[in-house]
């Protein structure tokens, strides 16, 4: 907290919200900067880790976590988002929609000349692209910016303080859940609070439904009505962005094996596919115009790729094609990654069909967390430290289950990676 009030010195959002666009040019070329930024969130991270041992056996009550979080959270969104500038595209997709009545999917913001905000947002980097998340998120975002309408700081401050409060609840949630420790290791993670504090990122909305998902899935009664209830809310998460569609098998076979009687499961097979067809129709409905809607938003998402921000597999089979001088090696590298990745993908499915009743859901809910350890490591040509939030929920979630010490090992070690990871990404 002490470092975080001696940053608002320098990255006070105040400073720089005005002409944003300038701002990251000259974080970006300012290397003290970013490694003073990375060697304290490496410091914190160490901290985190030491008060973690300590606090394992006997973790704060769950009312001091919250009320630490909020504390820390009042600071933490005057802080100018350095690592990242999607809240300010965030804000230009909204009002596309919200206040100027034209599709996200279809039309850019470059387009909006008359737009209030169009002198500070028509230099951001993706204001010329049209949206890459799920329709909930454009709809939760476009209220917001129809709320606060023209009012450039008050739009920012309020997608902040509304990420904010959702990990706030998030951390509410998994200390009623998961426990006390659990709580405390989510809330205070320095990678999720530099993420959905500070830069402002929807991995926190993904994680909220996800959250609700497993808690229907895992606490609550194995009946019909609570197994497509958690079927809905992770469809939700998909439609905030489409991360979640690949744990969506695994965790609707895990709702399908826990029904008890043969009549819930063959309802369940019939229903869930609905639920998920209908919750989806509904909430493309404002902004359908073809199968092209369903489409682009993820075929945009593949179109960005760094040699050096890609995943490992990808980055790996690269440098070997490179070296064996073949042509179109960045293609045949992306080709390599999703094929291996769709192979293992099909390969857990065909073991828990196979396996059949000797699984249980425990296994099953191992194996969705090894295939988006899988996922991550071998399908994104455009791989960003944000993305891996999710992937620390899902470690929570197996230590949780497992009461194994490697998922926690991964988790500090993902957080580390991902903070470290900042030096190259500026």
């Amino acid at each position: 907290m002490t470092i975080s009030l001696f940053a608002l010195k320098y990255f006070f959002l105040l400073n720089y919200y005005t002409n944003h666009s300038e701002a990251y040019r000259y974080f970006s070329n300012n290397f003290i900067i970013y490694l003073l930024l990375v060697g304290s969130l490496i410091l914190i991270s160490i901290i985190y880790i030491l008060l973690d041992k300590k606090l394992s056996q006997s973790p704060p009550r769950l009312a001091i976590i919250l009320t630490g979080l909020i504390i820390l959270s009042a600071i933490l969104i005057l802080v100018f988002p350095i690592g990242a500038s999607d809240i300010f595209l965030y804000l230009i997709q909204a009002r596309t929609w919200a206040l100027h009545g034209l599709n996200p999917y279809t039309n850019n913001y470059l387009q909006l000349i008359t737009d209030a905000f169009y002198p500070g947002l028509k230099d951001n980097y993706w204001a010329g692209q049209t949206s890459s998340y799920g329709p909930l998120f454009i709809l939760i975002t476009g209220g917001l910016s129809f709320i606060f309408k023209n009012n450039f700081l008050a739009s920012i401050l309020g997608l902040k303080i509304f990420f904010a409060s959702i990990h706030l609840v998030n951390a509410g949630l998994i200390g009623k859940t998961l426990g006390k420790r659990f709580a405390w290791l989510y809330a205070f993670n320095p990678l999720i609070l530099f993420e959905f504090l500070i830069n402002g990122h929807n991995e926190v909305l993904l994680i909220f439904f996800c959250l609700l998902s497993f808690y229907w899935l895992w606490f609550k009664i194995p009946n019909l009505k609570n197994s497509l209830l958690a079927i809905f809310f992770l469809t939700l998460g998909v439609l905030i962005k489409f991360t979640p569609i690949i744990i969506l098998p695994f965790w609707g076979l895990a709702l399908f094996w826990r029904l008890k009687d043969r009549p819930s499961k063959k309802l369940f097979l019939i229903l869930s596919p609905l639920l998920i067809l209908s919750t989806g129709f509904l909430i493309y409905l404002p902004f359908w115009q073809g199968i092209k809607t369903l489409i682009d938003p993820i075929s945009n998402q593949m179109h960005f790729f760094s040699y050096l921000l890609s995943s490992p597999i990808i980055a790996l089979s690269y440098n070997l094609f490179m070296t064996l001088k073949l042509d179109n090696s960045w293609y045949l590298a992306t080709l390599t990654g999703r094929s291996l990745f769709l192979a293992f993908f099909m390969l857990l499915i065909g073991r828990i069909i196979w396996t059949g009743k000797k699984l249980n859901i425990k296994k099953i809910l191992n194996y969705s967390i090894l295939i988006m350890i899988i996922f991550y490591a071998s399908f994104f040509p455009w791989l960003m430290p944000w993305y891996f939030t999710f992937l620390l929920l899902l470690l929570l979630i197996g230590y949780y289950l497992n009461k194994d010490q490697k998922y926690l090992t991964a988790f500090y070690a993902i957080t580390f990676l991902e903070i470290t990871y900042y030096l190259i990404l500026r």
